[in-house]
């Protein structure tokens, strides 16, 4: 599950599966945005064009956005074309991910538990 990336319907951002299962079959899921260099933007993961085929411009985590997510969920979003998954990251990209994660101010301290699944 780590590394899997997907947009969810209704939503424009790339989303990363950043951890493994929990368990209670649970993930850590974040995504890109694009970045405009305004001063509320977080600056602990930063991505490139080149990072991953669907990062076609400079680009940053919103931590802030993070969920928690059931493996079995994202299956059936996908059965029901609720998502559509797209190439899985590499994992030096995931790392890197999830080095953001345990640095940045924005992420809830109920998903630092995730920390233990990142391996």
């Amino acid at each position: 599950m780590k590394g899997r990336t997907f947009f969810i319907e209704g939503n424009s951002h790339l989303w990363f599966a950043i951890s493994n299962p929990d368990p209670e079959d649970k993930v850590l899921i974040v995504n890109a945005t694009s970045r405009h260099g305004v001063p509320r933007e977080d600056s602990s993961c930063l991505l490139f064009k080149g990072d991953h085929s669907c990062i076609t411009h400079d680009s940053y985590i919103a931590y802030k956005h993070a969920m928690e997510i059931n493996v079995l969920k994202i299956g059936q979003m996908q059965h029901y074309s609720q998502i559509q998954c797209k190439e899985i990251a590499p994992d030096c990209l995931i790392k890197r991910i999830q080095d953001g994660a345990k640095i940045t101010d924005f992420l809830n301290s109920e998903y630092e538990k995730y920390f233990d699944y990142f391996d």
